[in-house]
């Protein structure tokens, strides 16, 4: 009817239907965030496989690698540990390229001048190789092929220092 009971009706009807629609989107939205919850985890899966193959390429190199930030060593290998006769990474850190290199390559270059030539090439090309006289922790000097490749992490650049002896 068209009295206050029959308005009070339609009202109530009306109501209803707006929160039958209201839960049914509220249903949609759920079932969109569990799709999206569960891509979420998926992509955390992938990417910590990611970090594990990474890592273990890294670790199982028998080439020594070095990731630096322009001359400052920031994480090494156990190849590098090894190849510098070095006891732990934390020693290894506080390194730099200086110090793992006699004060004169095998042409007369001064070392600390010719390294920074090597990383400003390295950044210039985005890889750079060449041989280089390096030392041991404990002293002693040796030959080997060294391969800067650039990291572009968006954020900043660093060095990927992959040195085989020979």
């Amino acid at each position: 009817g068209k009295d206050e009971l029959g308005q009070l009706g339609r009202l109530l009807n009306s109501m209803s239907r707006q929160l039958d629609r209201a839960f049914d989107e509220l249903k949609i939205e759920r079932d969109t965030l569990a799709t999206t919850v569960e891509q979420l985890k998926r992509t955390q899966l992938d990417l910590q496989q990611t970090e594990t193959r990474y890592n273990r390429l890294f670790e199982t190199s028998a080439d020594a690698i070095l990731i630096l930030n322009g001359e400052k060593i920031m994480q090494c290998n156990r190849a590098a540990l090894q190849l510098f006769n070095v006891d732990t990474i934390d020693a290894f850190k506080k390194l730099q390229l200086s110090d793992l290199s006699p004060d004169k390559q095998a042409n007369g270059e001064d070392s600390f001048l010719a390294i920074s030539h090597n990383i400003s090439a390295a950044y210039k090309h985005g890889e750079h190789q060449f041989e280089w006289l390096l030392k041991q922790h404990k002293g002693e000097i040796f030959s080997a092929r060294v391969i800067f490749t650039v990291l572009d992490l968006g954020y900043t650049q660093l060095l990927q220092a992959a040195i085989r002896r020979i």
